[in-house]
């Protein structure tokens, strides 16, 4: 999750409501949320990865299942002041549970 604030923010995920995850990312700007990317339905394995680059006002999102070999998602713009990054689980439902482990995250500077 890119924060700027509680008005202000983007989410990249794996994303499901029942059967294979898509590869997606959803933004909140100014309190409006909407879909940014809608990527591909993946079938998730014991690793999986996600990769956002920053370049300007755009986004990259791309997954792996290796680590090494990326395939893209998609690609979105958007003005956003980036103040907090991290990471972040949401389930939701009366029978809802999740599990994640998280191995590493890393922020690259240029």
């Amino acid at each position: 999750m890119l924060y700027q604030d509680a008005s202000n923010y983007i989410r990249f995920e794996y994303w499901t409501n029942g059967g294979n995850p898509v590869v997606a990312a959803w933004k909140v700007i100014n309190g409006q949320g909407s879909n940014a990317i809608w990527g591909p339905r993946v079938t998730l394995g014991t690793a999986n990865y996600l990769r956002i680059t920053k370049t300007g006002n755009n986004f990259k999102l791309e997954y792996s299942q290796n680590g090494v070999t990326w395939n893209n998602a998609g690609t979105m713009t958007q003005a956003i002041t980036v103040n907090k990054a991290g990471l972040l689980v949401i389930n939701a439902g009366s029978n809802s549970a999740t599990t994640a482990n998280f191995d590493y995250f890393y922020i690259k500077s240029l």
